[in-house]
């Protein structure tokens, strides 16, 4: 009886919370019934729907006003309208060599009608007669036959590894280092890029200043017959990231200068802000140590010059970020005077239903609660002391798993029977892990950000790796260090460059010294200017320069 009494409480406070239930549900039958009724004047319209009727009557148009939109979404997406153009010259046969290539970008509307052209660098893709005769003789044409031959020159643009469509030198400035070539069909698969600059073409209200980041695009490898006669696709684009240092004019051109590393693999193609509109071109000219790109005014003004139409973008043509509202997107406009209907009844049928299953409910917690309180669970010693055991088994069982999860890989070949390097009880050196103890001025970082040492004691000493862009100091104090931007599955993180893979590099060190491993990267591995294949691994030596995508490395020792 006791018992009962305590649960009464748990009863009633389960009555009052589905007591809402049962007024839910009249409030749902009073709304069906005001619905009906007669007199109900009140109208559902969108937002939309309600700025038009007023102030409007019928015929007149809508006002509202239109913004100039991006053709793409972000830097990343912007790679879509990156391409590569060919400098090549056709045998007898009709078969294309190239002689050199450039990166360039897209630029034009969208539409039936729309026409695409290609801004590149002059002296990426230009050929002069010297590099023309030389390219045309390794091709296997005579020096009798050289004089016909060395005008036999044309353009392509690559669309896939073995297509390409022809275009042609529209117009060309050695001022500015540029050159505009118009395509013979339009390229379905790729995106022509907008242009972002000032209202009125004026350099001194810019919608764009120093500090702000920017992105090259461009291809891995510089193009030529002689070195890399290679195509590439919008699957092989790479990004460089940085940030403007400043704007100004040299040589009458106006300029923007930043630390985007700019090269003979991407000069010509596009300066992006992080929206992914152009801003520059890239060309092959340093400021100090700073990389050079023509000013978007420059540009505009030499497509604006020529009746070459194109996306232009400019803050009084770009729609504002607005601040979230609060308002309704639907709401209610009343035609006339509204009567409101009276309230219709419950019906008594459905207050019976929810009486008889609030009382089924009540009852049977009850009864559960009561039976779960009537008897309590003793555990004898003996039942103690096993589940103490089980405890303990499962605990060893997961140190095991873990500990086997820690034993250190050997990715590298055995070290020859004459080679002094191995320890004295005849192991790798490699026994050491990154359990060993550590002094207590050491500091190891992992995950985010740099690792940074003041000092190992102890632990694997492979030597550091100099993060050139940021200055970070990478002691590669582990049997396996990962290099990457998945922040997750690696032990240095590089959040701020998109080139990077999830998990891009790894470095192994044992008794030979430290070995770097492609991991299936997009971008590649480089190790002074070499590419690893997937997968592929190599011994670095003190001073080895390794370059992650565009990320650049020193390995010192």
């Amino acid at each position: 009886m006791n018992k009962l009494l305590k649960l009464m409480p748990i009863a009633l406070a389960f009555m009052i919370a589905i007591r809402p239930m049962g007024v839910w549900a009249a409030e749902e039958t009073d709304a069906a019934a005001s619905g009906s009724s007669e007199g109900q004047a009140n109208i559902e319209i969108s937002v939309g729907e309600t700025e038009n009727s007023y102030g409007m009557e019928s015929g007149e148009e809508s006002t509202e006003e239109q913004y100039a939109v991006s053709t793409v979404e972000n830097a990343v997406d912007a790679g879509n309208g990156v391409v590569q153009i060919n400098c090549v010259y056709r045998d007898d046969d009709g078969n294309s060599h190239i002689i050199k290539g450039s990166t360039g970008f897209i630029v034009g509307t969208v539409g039936d009608n729309a026409k695409q052209y290609l801004i590149t660098s002059k002296q990426g893709i230009i050929a002069d007669k010297d590099t023309r005769k030389a390219a045309i003789r390794s091709f296997g044409v005579s020096k009798a036959d050289l004089k016909d031959k060395i005008d036999n020159i044309s353009y392509e643009v690559v669309v896939t590894k073995d297509m390409s469509v022809d275009c042609s030198l529209y117009q060309q400035s050695d001022e500015l280092d540029m050159a505009v070539f118009s395509l013979s069909e339009n390229l379905a698969n790729r995106k022509p890029l907008s242009i972002y600059t000032s209202d009125d073409g004026n350099t001194t209200n810019l919608p764009y200043a120093t500090t702000d980041y920017v992105h090259s695009i461009g291809f891995p490898d510089a193009i030529s017959y002689d070195a890399n006669p290679a195509k590439y696709d919008k699957k092989d684009v790479i990004i460089s990231s940085g940030k403007i240092n400043n704007i100004h004019s040299m040589n009458d051109v106006y300029i923007i200068t930043h630390d985007a590393a700019v090269g003979p693999n991407n000069c010509g193609g596009p300066l992006v802000n992080e929206k992914g509109d152009v801003i520059g071109m890239n060309v092959l000219k340093k400021d100090g140590q700073y990389s050079v790109a023509i000013d978007s005014t420059e540009i505009v003004d030499v497509l604006d010059a020529f009746g070459i139409e194109y996306n232009k973008l400019t803050p009084s043509t770009v729609k504002p970020v607005e601040e979230a509202t609060n308002e309704p997107s639907v709401i209610l406009v009343s035609t006339g005077p509204v009567t409101p209907p009276e309230p219709a009844k419950t019906p008594k049928w459905l207050i019976a239903v929810i009486i008889a299953v609030s009382v089924l409910l009540t009852a049977t917690i009850a009864a559960v609660v009561f039976l779960l309180s009537g008897k309590k669970v003793v555990l004898t010693e003996e039942e103690k002391q096993k589940r103490a055991q089980q405890k303990a088994e499962k605990k060893a069982e997961k140190e095991a798993i873990k500990a086997k999860k820690n034993e250190i890989e050997r990715p590298f070949p055995k070290t020859p029977s004459g080679n002094t390097n191995n320890n004295q009880s005849g192991g790798t050196g490699m026994e050491t892990n990154m359990l060993s103890k550590e002094d207590e001025s050491s500091t190891t970082l992992l995950s985010e950000g740099p690792v940074i040492s003041k000092g190992q004691s102890g632990s694997i000493n492979g030597g550091t790796l100099i993060r050139k862009k940021t200055g970070d100091n990478i002691v590669l104090c582990k049997a396996e260090t990962t290099i990457g931007k998945d922040s997750l599955h690696v032990d240095y993180c590089i959040r701020d460059n998109s080139a990077i893979s999830r998990v891009h590099a790894a470095f192994t060190v044992n008794s030979q010294g430290v070995c770097i491993e492609d991991r299936n990267s997009t971008n590649g591995t480089f190790v002074n200017g070499i590419r690893l294949g997937e997968n592929e691994s190599k011994m670095l030596n003190k001073g080895d320069i390794v370059r992650l995508a565009n990320e650049e490395f020193e390995y010192r020792k």
